[in-house]
C-alpha cells in the first residue's frame, strides 16, 4: 500500500519521486485497490473510489506468466509496452488497438488482471492481479476492527501492547501490516507514553465506523 510509506516517510515529495522512478524503471507497479476505501460503492472489486497498492513487476510478470497461453497479447502489452508502466487504467479501445479481441480481454478479466471500471466515460478497465477482491476483504476487515476496538475506549486510545493483542478475526493479514496502513492514510496516530507507545483514531478513523 502506498500510505503504508507514509507512516515511515514523511516527506511526501520524497515517496511520489522515489515511486514515479521505480515505476519509469519498470520495478514496480501502481494499482488502484477498487472498494479499498469508504467511497468504494457496489462489488468489492469494482466500486468507484479506492486507494493504490504497489507490487514488484517481477511479481506481477510472474503471475502473468502462468497464464500466458491463454491471455497472449494481453500479456505481450502488460510485460513489453512502455506505455503500460505507469498505467493504472486502460480503455476498451486501446485494448483493441494492442491486438486484443474481446474474447481475450474477457478472459483477462475472468483471469483478474483487469476489472471493469465504471468511473471513467469511456468502457475500461483497471489493471489488476488475481486475489485482489480477497486481499481487499481483508484490508477493510482489519482496518474495520481495529478502528471499533478504538472506538470502544473512553478516550478513543490504547497502548499499542494491549492492541496488538488482540486476535483479528476478519483478516488474513498481519497487524503490522494495519498499523501502518491506518497511521500512513490518517486514519490512527501514534504517540509516547510512559507505559510505551499509544495508539489514538482520528477523526478520519472515526468517520469511518460511525
Amino acid at each position: 500500500m502506498v500510505s503504508q510509506l507514509h507512516s515511515v516517510f514523511t516527506t511526501h515529495t520524497l515517496i511520489e519521486r522515489e515511486l514515479s522512478h521505480l515505476i519509469s524503471q519498470g520495478q514496480v507497479r501502481k494499482l488502484l485497490l477498487r472498494a479499498s476505501s469508504p467511497a468504494g460503492k457496489g462489488s468489492q472489486i469494482s466500486g468507484v473510489g479506492g486507494e493504490f497498492g504497489l507490487i514488484f513487476v517481477e511479481t506481477f510478470n510472474s503471475l502473468l506468466h502462468l497464464h500466458a497461453s491463454g491471455i497472449p497479447n494481453f500479456c505481450k502489452w502488460a510485460q513489453h509496452h512502455e506505455s503500460c508502466r505507469g498505467s493504472v487504467f486502460i480503455s476498451h479501445s486501446t485494448l483493441l488497438h494492442e491486438g486484443m479481441d474481446d474474447t481475450e480481454i474477457k478472459k483477462a478479466v475472468e483471469l483478474g488482471f483487469l476489472t471493469l471500471d465504471y468511473s471513467i466515460r469511456e468502457a475500461g478497465y483497471t489493471i489488476s492481479v488475481p486475489g485482489t477482491g480477497a486481499f481487499i476483504r481483508s484490508l477493510r476487515g482489519g482496518r474495520r476492527e481495529l478502528l471499533k476496538a478504538l472506538k470502544r475506549q473512553p478516550y478513543k486510545e490504547m497502548l499499542e501492547k494491549n492492541l496488538t493483542g488482540k486476535r483479528l478475526r476478519e483478516t488474513l493479514l498481519s497487524y503490522t501490516f494495519h498499523l501502518h496502513e491506518l497511521v500512513g492514510s490518517g486514519r490512527v496516530e501514534c504517540f509516547g507514553t510512559p507505559a510505551g507507545r499509544g495508539v489514538r483514531i482520528t477523526s478520519k478513523g472515526l468517520a469511518e465506523v460511525l
